[in-house]
């Protein structure tokens, strides 16, 4: 490998991480901003949430018990992540556009054989069904097609614990979509999987005048002409004159569109609050012409000017892409140990688990220049020169990969003056 093109690359991204970084700093008192840094660096290099790890990545002149103590110290600053929290969100929504999908996922964080961690609480484990010990997340990811593939920008993750929070899970969700509604100027569509139908969501979601897609469980009042029927009945009355492709070759998707009101009030009355929305209805049909179950889809385009035909394909398409915040949750959890972050503090835990966040925002914003990285980096971000194709697709395990060995080749800072001011820059170390 070219050594000059190597460290050409390392100073590109080392300018990289200090300007992704400078809008979150923001407010950050000079100590929080040295923290920040120090701390991001060495989750890139270690590619690791144990304060141990990070703190060995940063290869301080002092006993590596001291580094660690100082960043376990750090990660107690009160509000320190609804800090960060506020200013990643603010500089991820300046890429928002009125097409950019806004997907919702509330996640969970299982601890099932930590007793002593505080704020521990039952969630419920999405992959298995069943409860134990651990935190419960809501992350928001926005994704943004380009003229050649996609780009994901991470927005928010905050962890919380039923035990020491005053607030419901509904209430965090509004509070950060109400901050993605005013830092993004109303721009975005929010799509929600399955249990995002609830009155007060919809309700939220009308008031906004946000767009939105939600899949529906299917067990909901609706009204049509000013009269509440059941879900199912409803369904029963909308025709399926609308054909789109299916997922799997030869198949199909039986579709039809209803404007309906959703009931916001929790009990019925004379005359209640209502939302009106789309209801769409799918069945799948297979190559042999046999009629599979149906699904739901609830939805609605304030800011577009669609024709039925396009609001289904509209809604189709962008649930679809929903899947891609697993994607991101399964990356996380297997490159950087998502799950094995340890700390007593619960203070502590949230901090971190904003931190990671930034620095996975930082990692997926470099898809945007992931073909110089490839030029430096070839058997790392692609298998053979023909496969240049994988670049445009989910390439942030490889882009991981070429990341950590980056910046594990950063020692700490050193000063550089400029402008009669010293400025604390990564250093590249001699050997390569």
């Amino acid at each position: 490998m070219n050594i000059v093109m190597k460290t050409k690359m390392s100073q590109k991204l080392q300018g990289k991480f200090n300007q992704f970084l400078e809008p979150i700093e923001r407010g950050l008192s000079l100590p929080e901003q040295k923290f920040l840094k120090a701390i991001s660096k060495g989750i890139l290099g270690s590619g690791s949430v144990i304060v141990r790890q990070i703190g060995q990545q940063l290869e301080e002149s002092i006993d590596l018990k001291k580094t660690c103590k100082r960043l376990y110290e750090n990660l107690k600053r009160e509000d320190l992540s609804e800090k960060l929290e506020q200013n990643l969100l603010q500089k991820q929504c300046n890429s928002l556009t009125k097409d950019s999908l806004i997907l919702v996922d509330p996640s969970d964080l299982m601890k099932p054989s930590s007793k002593q961690m505080e704020g521990l609480a039952r969630v419920r484990d999405g992959s298995t069904g069943k409860s134990c010990n651990g935190y419960d997340l809501l992350n928001m990811i926005a994704f943004n097609p380009a003229e050649i593939g996609y780009h994901i920008s991470p927005l928010c993750s905050v962890l919380y614990s039923k035990e020491k929070e005053i607030d419901t899970k509904a209430n965090i969700i509004f509070d950060r979509i109400n901050d993605i509604v005013i830092f993004s100027n109303n721009r975005g569509i929010f799509v929600f999987d399955r249990g995002g139908d609830s009155r007060i969501n919809i309700g939220e979601l009308s008031g906004n005048e946000n767009a939105y897609i939600i899949r529906s469980v299917g067990k909901r009042g609706l009204i049509v002409d000013e009269k509440e029927f059941n879900f199912k009945e409803v369904c029963k009355t909308v025709e399926l004159n609308y054909e789109f492709p299916g997922k799997k070759k030869e198949t199909k998707l039986l579709c039809g569109i209803k404007r309906v009101k959703v009931r916001l009030d929790s009990q019925p009355k004379k005359h209640p609050n209502t939302a009106a929305t789309w209801l769409i209805v799918c069945r799948h049909k297979s190559k042999k012409g046999k009629l599979g179950g149906l699904f739901y889809l609830l939805c609605d385009f304030p800011h577009h000017q669609f024709s039925l035909q396009e609001i289904i394909a509209k809604a189709l398409e962008s649930y679809r892409i929903r899947w891609k915040i697993e994607e991101l949750h399964r990356q996380v959890k297997q490159d950087y140990g998502w799950e094995e972050m340890q700390l007593m503090s619960y203070v502590g835990l949230k901090n971190l688990n904003t931190i990671l966040w930034i620095v996975i925002s930082f990692l997926y914003s470099l898809k945007k220049m992931v073909l110089h990285l490839a030029q430096t980096y070839p058997t790392l971000l692609m298998d053979k020169k023909k496969d240049i194709h994988i670049l445009f697709g989910f390439v942030y395990y490889r882009l991981f990969k070429v990341v950590k060995k980056i910046f594990s080749e950063m020692s700490k800072y050193m000063k550089l003056k400029y402008k009669g001011r010293y400025h604390e820059q990564l250093q590249l170390k001699v050997s390569f």
